[in-house]
């Protein structure tokens, strides 16, 4: 054993020397291009540190979309930063992970993430533009064109806005098939049967939308078999094509239809989601501080704003991942502060303005912007 973990580092060096000069020789014009280097030695690294051996019988693909803003970026150095505190935790079946940078050019943050670029479907994006996130489904058909799409059984997709807690393997539910998902309590597709209904007829005009089978959820969380992920990704890309180009749907469905469009690809390529919240078993993540706690969730989801409120009504405690959209949070990353160990007497604006913080909201808080300063005081300046 003591001969084998020093071949293995050195075969994480070759990898190294290797995937650089592949990088250096790709045309900049080439579709899908990879970071080659970063995801290699990320995967020989962790055979360095296991002796080479796996004997896993899956292999979770982590993959998480961005378009490089300063906003997207910021979140992503901190989520891959508590990724890496988990990925080799015992238990573990994360084996690979690519950011998905849908951008007319590298950015910042290719030399610190393994990062496979593909250009995006609508370039303008690159600096501004209404709904970035519609480009997802089309970097994600062209990703798995790629030879990093290869590698793997299963993907995790993701978002940036995630903080790691523990590992996670594919569950036994999965075993007979399907995905895992979030059930989101702001995708109702029962609620929306006629607007999928739609849709729907843009794929199969002589049938009714299965509005059962459509899943109240999402892209992401999502952790499916690689296979099924191509076999729901044209849907995907298409229904999200067809929202963009009907205005009506675009205002009914709002800042969630391309999770919609991905609920109801799912629901065509026949791919069951088995779906959960944090409160109700959920394994993927945990949404503070409308869940109080994180249950059994390996990540927290930030995607609510948190303020405190004395009794004067004077905001004494606030984080809200929107106000972090400069570029120096990303090139100069500093500690965030963490809520007040006393909270008696104090209240909270959401999920109801007024309600009273109690300690399990305000430890789980504590919990996730402890994890995410741990990272931000190991961050090099960029």
């Amino acid at each position: 054993a003591g001969a084998a973990a020093p071949a293995a580092a050195q075969s994480a060096r070759l990898v190294l020397v290797a995937a650089a000069a592949l990088v250096r020789g790709a045309s900049a014009g080439e579709a899908g291009k990879a970071d080659v280097a970063a995801a290699a030695v990320e995967g020989a690294q962790r055979g360095a540190n296991t002796g080479g051996i796996s004997s896993a019988p899956n292999e979770i693909h982590v993959l998480v979309t961005s378009n490089g803003s300063p906003y997207l970026n910021f979140q992503t150095r901190i989520m891959y930063g508590t990724y890496k505190k988990v990925r080799d935790l015992p238990g573990s079946e994360l084996r690979y992970f690519t950011r998905l940078l849908h951008r007319s050019d590298d950015d910042i943050l290719m030399g610190e993430v393994p990062t496979v670029r593909v250009d995006p479907l609508t370039p303008k994006c690159d600096q501004w533009c209404e709904f970035p996130v519609s480009d997802r489904p089309d970097a994600v058909a062209k990703w798995l064109a790629t030879d990093d799409a290869k590698e793997g059984t299963h993907v995790l997709m993701i978002e940036t806005d995630y903080v790691w807690m523990k590992p996670i393997s594919v569950p036994a539910e999965m075993a007979a098939g399907g995905a895992v998902s979030y059930s989101f309590s702001y995708i109702s597709p029962s609620a929306q049967t006629h607007r999928m209904d739609k849709l729907w007829k843009t794929e199969f005009p002589d049938k009714e939308v299965p509005i059962k089978s459509v899943p109240p959820s999402g892209p992401a969380p999502a952790l499916l078999r690689t296979a099924d992920l191509r076999s729901i990704t044209p849907y995907w890309v298409r229904f999200t094509a067809a929202i963009e180009a009907d205005k009506a749907l675009k205002d009914a469905l709002g800042w969630v239809r391309e999770m919609y469009a991905y609920s109801l690809a799912a629901a065509a390529a026949g791919v069951k989601h088995h779906t959960k919240a944090a409160n109700a078993g959920g394994m993927l993540i945990a949404q503070p501080p409308s869940d109080t706690k994180p249950y059994q969730a390996a990540m927290y989801h930030y995607t609510w704003g948190t303020q405190f409120k004395n009794k004067t009504g004077k905001v004494v405690w606030e984080f809200d991942k929107r106000k972090y959209t400069a570029p120096e949070y990303v090139t100069n990353p500093r500690e965030l502060e963490l809520p007040p160990g006393d909270v008696e007497g104090l209240t909270q604006q959401f999920p109801r303005d007024g309600m009273a913080v109690d300690k399990d909201t305000r430890d789980t808080l504590a919990d996730m912007i402890g994890r995410m300063n741990a990272v931000l005081r190991e961050l090099p300046p960029l």
